[in-house]
């Protein structure tokens, strides 16, 4: 006796109900497949990718590229997706090809900026390959804007990376300028007060750098004036709060602007030109424009003083510390009056000149990579293969929509011939039951 005989009976008596149905499971089917296959040809749009490929390069340094000119590693791919997957890169895909209009997405709604996030996420891809290139592609209903967004990207990529190192490299190409430019003005401080105790005696020496105390004093006094009067010129009473204040300024005045913007957009399309509210939002859009150019003109305008206000500052520090290693200078000279004391002074100064010397040339090599470095353009990818615009539709597939259509409608057809009958023999005992 078989042990699954139950079983077998009770799928033999399937097929065999399936068989009698075969005519509705086959026109339900045929029904759904023929569906998908219209959804496909006439209501969903065609789309046209277009891909690029890029290798990150090893290094950010034009003589190590020059010297080892190979392909980056995976640290390297990973970074460079960062880059191209940051709201920099999309922000700029925005505004370039004026994204939002393209997928009809309201600006005026709070959250468009991450519904069209979303939709871009799904159309523009990056993926890094098992060889360590990136892969970024563009699919759209337009062959020409797929490729303009891929090369856009391969070129505003390397930009961005650019801004990024050049940023960085600028402030340290100013922090070692700096500090070269204050060792060299101690070392000079430090050169001259020796020519005198060798030169001239002590009285000598000290009417020097009485001298050289009273111009730099002076010089403290004139840098201190014109850092009251830049202010007050400028009517400014803290940078930092004004700047903050200006910027929060024309980052509303956008927003109205925005906002202006697209209901004028939105109304346009049903109100005539002259309409009085379209006039309304027209005047709104041209005030907020207005606002920001002011603001943005303003705060502009204080930055480039900042600069200047910053640079002084800078000065003053400088000129403070001269003042107070000339004092320094003095008081060693006072007390040098003997010879003895006065050779153990010279000495001193000679050991500690010709070691400023040395932090000085040291400090002037570093300025110096660091002003060619921020002088120097950084390349940041090879280019293996840019976007074409190919007339080619990517999507829709119509053969997985076809294959789609066709097993949604075999899956379903036979599951609602099986659970109908399953309820024609459970019917009666839950009359039954009811009864």
């Amino acid at each position: 006796m078989h042990v699954f005989k139950k079983e077998e009976t009770e799928a033999v008596q399937m097929l065999g109900l399936l068989y009698s149905k075969r005519g509705f499971i086959l026109i339900f089917t045929l029904i759904a497949t023929l569906a998908f296959t219209l959804v496909s040809l006439f209501a969903m749009p065609k789309k046209y990718t277009s891909e690029a490929i890029i290798y990150p390069t090893p290094s950010n340094s034009s003589e190590a590229i020059l010297e080892n000119p190979s392909f980056g590693f995976e640290g390297h791919s990973n970074q460079l997706l960062q880059v191209l997957k940051s709201n920099t890169l999309r922000e700029r895909l925005i505004s370039k090809f004026d994204l939002a209009n393209y997928y009809e997405i309201d600006t005026t709604e709070i959250d468009w900026y991450s519904r069209l996030a979303k939709k871009m996420e799904k159309d523009i891809l990056f993926e890094r390959t098992p060889y360590y290139s990136l892969s970024i592609t563009a699919s759209t209903t337009s062959p020409e804007l797929s490729a303009n967004i891929v090369n856009y990207i391969v070129d505003e990529v390397n930009v961005i990376v650019q801004e990024i190192f050049i940023d960085n490299i600028e402030k340290t190409h100013i922090a070692y300028r700096n500090e070269y430019l204050q060792k060299e003005q101690y070392v000079r401080s430090l050169l001259d007060t020796l020519i005198f105790m060798k030169q001239y005696n002590t009285d000598q020496a000290l009417d020097h750098l009485n001298a050289q105390i009273d111009e730099t004093y002076k010089e403290i006094n004139t840098l201190r004036t014109r850092l009251e009067e830049l202010k007050r010129t400028n009517k400014i009473y803290s940078y930092d709060e004004q700047i903050r204040l200006l910027s929060n300024q024309v980052a509303n005045a956008n927003a109205r602007y925005n906002h202006s913007r697209g209901q004028y957009n939105e109304l346009k399309q049903v109100l005539a030109t002259n309409d009085t509210t379209l006039l309304k939002l027209k005047g709104e859009m041209l005030g907020a424009q207005k606002n920001a150019d002011t603001a943005r003109s303003q705060l502009q305008t204080l930055l480039i003083v900042k600069n200047e206000y910053s640079e002084l500052e800078l000065f003053l520090q400088r000129a403070l510390e001269h003042y107070a290693t000339l004092k320094s200078r003095k008081e060693d000279l006072q007390n040098a009056y003997e010879p003895t004391i006065h050779s153990a002074g010279l000495t001193k100064l000679q050991t500690e000149l010709e070691f400023s010397q040395e932090q000085l040339q040291e400090l002037k090599m570093r300025y110096e990579r660091a002003q060619k470095k921020a002088d120097n353009q950084l390349p940041s990818i090879y280019v293996i293969s840019r976007g074409r615009a190919s007339y080619k539709k990517s999507s829709p597939s119509h053969s997985k929509n076809l294959l789609l259509g066709f097993g949604i409608g075999l899956i379903f057809s036979t599951g609602w011939v099986l659970l109908k009958h399953r309820w024609q023999k459970i019917k009666p005992q839950l009359q039954n039951f009811q009864g």
